[in-house]
């Protein structure tokens, strides 16, 4: 006879880029929370884990003893329908998700640095262009994995939170705020306490489990390799040492408190900012109308 399995009965589901991580490390500390082993299993997004079936999920990720409130962090379920789908067939009780949202300029220009670590070689607004002539053609491109839309699709809130109340019910979702957290983060654990049905308990935020690098470089890196110049020339004479260096080129930056962090990228642009919020005012209108009472007691300035 198979054991029991783990699972877990709560999900952080995003926003992507708004302090998942953190939130992750910070309610592991509750003797009452278990988080999984590995933080962002992806397992309901990931069609080759996902294959593998929830035993493989549960003995890789949640081995050892149950805990009253077994969390999950992948911050990217909130925008595929087809993970939503796949949580819908956990059984009831392990149907609970929290939301963390960001100010979602900040949090589209803060994706499109991430995004720069990795491989992005276009300008901010040269993606904002190509993002928002891909909605204009499809909207529902905003919804599909592999992901399509990563900077605005990714701050349309309410577009996604209203497609995971299509599969479950308000109740069980609850929204918090990536700044309440850095500003009145014992108000945030308290609303994630009283939703977990678990008893208070100190958290310390002293520090952030995130770094940075350094990101004007590492464009100038992903334009140089994007290069007719360097496509055409210098990739078969460039010496695989040095290939390496532009693959790997990692420089850490930002280590310290939560409330001090400071973005290690230049600022936006007036006009992209203008751009952002005009493009994001509706969803926000939309987002405010779906909140419950107890979600509205702090708001941060960008909602209300």
């Amino acid at each position: 006879m198979d054991s029991p399995l783990n699972l877990p009965n709560f999900f952080i589901i995003g926003a992507s880029k708004a302090g998942s991580t953190s939130l992750n490390y910070y309610l592991d500390q509750h003797p009452e929370i278990r988080m999984s082993d590995e933080k962002e299993p992806g397992f309901f997004q990931n069609n080759e884990l996902y294959s593998k079936g929830l035993q493989w999920y549960s003995s890789t990720f949640f081995s050892g003893p149950a805990y009253p409130a077994m969390g999950e962090a992948t911050a990217s379920y909130l925008y595929y329908t087809l993970s939503a789908e796949r949580l819908k067939q956990l059984p009831r009780q392990n149907q609970r998700f929290i939301v963390m949202l960001r100010e979602p300029v900040k949090r589209t220009y803060s994706q499109y640095w991430h995004e720069v670590r990795k491989h992005e070689s276009r300008y901010f607004s040269e993606a904002l262009k190509d993002e928002d002539d891909l909605i204009k053609s499809d909207r529902h491109v905003i919804f599909e994995h592999p992901p399509k839309s990563i900077y605005l699709g990714r701050s349309l809130y309410f577009s996604h939170i209203d497609n995971y109340l299509k599969h479950f019910r308000r109740e069980q979702l609850l929204i918090i705020f990536f700044e309440n957290l850095k500003r009145n983060p014992d108000h945030v654990f308290n609303q994630i306490f009283e939703f977990l049905d678990i008893g208070n308990h100190p958290i310390n935020t002293d520090l952030i489990h995130n770094y940075g690098e350094n990101p004007l470089l590492q464009l100038r890196i992903n334009k140089f390799k994007n290069s007719p110049i360097y496509r055409k020339f210098l990739r078969n004479v460039v010496p695989e040492t040095i290939k390496a260096k532009l693959r790997n080129r990692k420089i850490r930056v930002i280590s310290g408190k939560m409330e001090g962090t400071k973005e290690a990228y230049p600022k936006m642009r007036l006009r992209d900012q203008q751009f952002l919020k005009d493009f994001f005012k509706e969803d926000i209108q939309n987002l405010k109308m779906i909140l419950t009472k107890k979600e509205t007691e702090i708001l941060p300035n960008w909602i209300k």
